[in-house]
């Protein structure tokens, strides 16, 4: 498949159509899009990655490739969000080696770190399983587009950041 034209930029993805019927951009959202809307209490470095995520959706209604990116941008944003939160609790994101030097903590050990917090601990299962689709999402491979499957990714991993910073 060649890439588009830039004077294409904005013409749909022909698979959205020939796939999924979807005929313009309004039906695309009103099947696929998905709404990142994070409560007050999300970090702002979070809620700016949201609006980036959000607007990732979009622009995959015109390059339908987009969608590898869209899940590599919502694990990202897992990830920090459980950095962040560490942070906010007190904790630390790295150590100090027997040699003297900084080395950052793992993500495993951070997650499993909620399971002393009690509001959190619910969540250490489900983000443990988030860090590994993380990691299988990370790590380069040859193209493997799921297309829309990842939508559902999107969708809980929002939810659950979201719910990581309730009050």
């Amino acid at each position: 498949m060649s890439t588009k034209d830039e004077k294409n930029y904005f013409e749909p993805d022909a698979r959205w159509e020939s796939v999924f019927k979807i005929n313009n951009i309004e039906e695309y959202k009103d099947q696929f899009g998905v709404r990142v809307d994070f409560n007050s209490n999300v970090p702002e470095d979070l809620q700016r990655g949201g609006a980036v995520l959000e607007a990732l959706l979009v622009y995959a209604y015109y390059n339908y490739d987009l969608l590898d990116e869209v899940v590599r941008k919502v694990y990202g944003l897992f990830e920090l969000s459980v950095k962040l939160k560490t942070i906010e609790l007190g904790g630390e994101l790295e150590k100090v080696n027997g040699n003297g030097k900084k080395k950052a903590i793992v993500l495993d050990t951070l997650i499993k770190r909620f399971n002393d917090e009690k509001e959190l601990k619910d969540l250490v299962s489900i983000l443990d399983d988030f860090r590994k689709s993380r990691n299988y999402y990370s790590n380069p491979k040859p193209h493997n587009m799921e297309g829309p499957i990842v939508l559902g990714h999107v969708e809980k991993v929002v939810k659950v950041i979201d719910e990581i910073f309730k009050k």
